[in-house]
């Protein structure tokens, strides 16, 4: 039997290249792995730190109506960057009995070693996001300093 899965990709900022990318992996990955996409759902220029986001809500409505049997994404950044927003995600998701794939991360969350490692990753989001908002607010305080 062919799984079916839905895609979400996001980015924060309008990088049509990179939201180009991440569709393009993720179809590639269904080929790989003769997975069905049963739809592609995209938020555009939104944060991963807020869970507010259209198409994100869209996705986990069809969820609930078992329209497809896994999310499929290219990083699991790219369905949040916080660990409590993934978090709950996932719980929501698993649920359903709905699985969260990435094409870049390999985990099995039906494992106790795997839900280690979706964790792992979920962390490693959050932790990726503070170490860019730290860079950026260096990188203000820095043109300010040559300014002055």
């Amino acid at each position: 039997m062919v799984k079916t899965v839905a895609v979400y990709y996001r980015t924060s900022k309008d990088f049509k290249n990179q939201n180009k990318m991440q569709v393009l992996k993720c179809r590639e990955f269904c080929r790989q792995n003769s997975l069905r996409i049963y739809k592609e759902y995209g938020d555009l220029n939104i944060s991963g730190l807020t869970r507010n986001r259209k198409a994100l809500g869209k996705m986990l409505e069809d969820a609930k109506q078992h329209k497809f049997s896994g999310v499929l994404v290219y990083r699991v950044d790219r369905l949040g960057r916080r660990f409590e927003i993934l978090d709950n995600l996932s719980k929501e998701l698993e649920a359903n009995h709905i699985d969260l794939i990435s094409t870049t991360q390999r985990f099995d969350s039906n494992t106790p070693e795997g839900k280690l490692m979706q964790r792992i990753f979920f962390s490693l989001a959050e932790f990726e996001s503070s170490i860019i908002s730290v860079r950026t607010k260096d990188g203000k305080r820095a043109k300010k300093i040559a300014v002055a």
